[in-house]
């Protein structure tokens, strides 16, 4: 069964709200912040903002004279958000809505000049159609503007990978909360930004985090993954039961003889300019 999106990211996000601020995402978030180029009295545009990793350090570079705008799903992420810019007397619209449509917001007023930083941290593989999304965001860009948005490498999904590959095999309706076609390549990423107008550089970052498990870990990494798989809500009997057994045979298949599975957190960043 296909998630509810954007029901679904949004009931996960919530559960994951209060523990969201890792290391690992605060460091991905800074180098959002870097590679947007801000200056003070920019507008931005932060979307999937959820806890403000980008806005908030956004709007200490805009100043008091720019403007930023961030936009989430999920409740629970934008009240972690809007409680830590509150803390520091920010001046952030938090807005919760879906971030593939945002005409309903008005953000941009007809005539007006758009935004001079549009970002998408951690989320464009969640959406049903990343390559219209993006269109719809870069219209919203001021010409001139920078674009910064991002895809997981493989590296960093072993264990999603191997739960939809087996899920697949439970249940062949069940459909990934992401869209692998845009892990496995950057060709996705690039072609979908150029073709939007944007003069685009598209580079791997550095492993911003690393991870083994041990094949004993099989049964911990399945709970832990399952909730966000293709499989929730699906009609086939005993689909969880049996997607377990599938996991945990291809988790200890796809370990190395030590008997250790990888994971390394990297990215694939787009960095768009639009001149026309």
């Amino acid at each position: 069964m296909e998630h509810t999106h954007p029901a679904s990211v949004a009931q996960i996000y919530d559960a994951r709200s209060e523990q969201y601020d890792t290391p690992c995402h605060t460091r991905i978030a800074a180098d959002f912040v870097e590679w947007a180029d801000l200056r003070p009295g920019d507008s931005v545009l932060d979307l999937a903002a959820g806890t403000g990793l980008v806005a908030i350090p956004a709007a200490r570079k805009v100043g008091p004279t720019g403007r930023v705008v961030a936009v989430d799903i999920s409740d629970g992420m934008m009240a972690v958000g809007r409680r830590k810019a509150a803390q520091e007397g920010l001046a952030i619209e938090f807005l919760n809505h879906d971030i593939a449509d945002l005409d309903p917001l008005g953000l941009v007023a007809e005539g007006a000049r758009g935004f001079d930083a549009i970002t998408c941290c951690s989320a464009l593989v969640l959406l049903k159609n990343p390559r219209e999304a993006i269109r719809h965001w870069v219209s919203l860009l001021a010409v001139g503007g920078r674009f910064v948005v991002d895809t997981p490498c493989e590296s960093a999904m072993v264990a999603s990978f191997l739960l939809d590959k087996v899920g697949k095999e439970v249940d062949p309706s069940a459909k990934p909360i992401y869209d692998p076609e845009w892990i496995v390549s950057q060709r996705p990423l690039q072609e979908a930004c150029e073709v939007a107008g944007l003069t685009t550089r598209v580079f791997q970052t550095k492993v911003y985090e690393e991870g083994e498990y041990s094949v004993d870990d099989g049964p911990r990494v399945f709970e832990r993954y399952f909730d966000k798989s293709g499989l929730i809500g699906s009609a086939v009997p005993d689909a969880k039961e049996k997607s377990k057994a599938l996991f945990l045979k291809a988790f200890g298949g796809a370990a190395a003889p030590t008997g250790v599975v990888r994971e390394e957190v990297r990215l694939r960043v787009a960095i768009g300019i639009k001149h026309i």
